[in-house]
């Protein structure tokens, strides 16, 4: 019966060694897993800081096609204007180049 008793205790600290193995195996993918969802939260954190960064650039790029086009505008303007300017003059004839002055 003692006999039997040992191999009993023995099977049981056996399992008990088992279950060890088995919680700290458990543990090691916790961890694991925890610090994989450590950088998948970074991993988010930094696509939401480039998003907001692209937003900016965006704006950027939005307001300097603005910018350009105003200036377009302004340019199409000027040039509109230098070719309704007409310069006439109230008697017909040419212009020649100025005599030089008389010294005498």
């Amino acid at each position: 019966m003692q006999l039997q008793q040992q191999g009993n205790r023995r099977q049981d600290v056996e399992q008990a060694q088992e279950k060890v193995r088995q919680a700290e195996e458990s543990l090691r993918q916790a961890e694991a897993a925890r610090s994989t969802d450590a950088v998948k939260k970074a991993d988010l954190e930094t696509a939401r800081a480039q998003r907001a960064q692209d937003s900016v650039k965006l704006a950027d790029v939005q307001a300097a096609k603005a910018a350009l086009q105003q200036a377009q505008n302004t340019l199409t303007i000027a040039r509109q204007a230098v070719a309704d300017t007409v310069v006439t003059s109230p008697i017909a004839g040419r212009i020649s180049p100025r005599a030089p002055p008389s010294r005498g």
